[in-house]
């Protein structure tokens, strides 16, 4: 792969509204992947698989 062509692997770690706006605006972009969101809950983060691609979704679940 050539050097302009490579991408930047991204991670968000929250996903409340900042984490998903930050999630939608990263998969928008054409020099960024989106590779992870994590968040505390399924409900927010069933509004980032809308985002597509080869992301992976990660809760935890009683996390404070």
């Amino acid at each position: 792969m050539a050097a302009d062509e490579r991408h930047l692997r991204v991670a968000v770690l929250g996903a409340g509204l900042i984490g998903i706006d930050l999630a939608e605006k990263t998969g928008r972009s054409p020099e960024l992947d989106l590779v992870l969101v994590a968040g505390r809950g399924r409900d927010s983060l069933g509004r980032v698989r809308k985002v597509g691609g080869s992301l992976m979704v990660v809760w935890f679940d009683g996390m404070s």
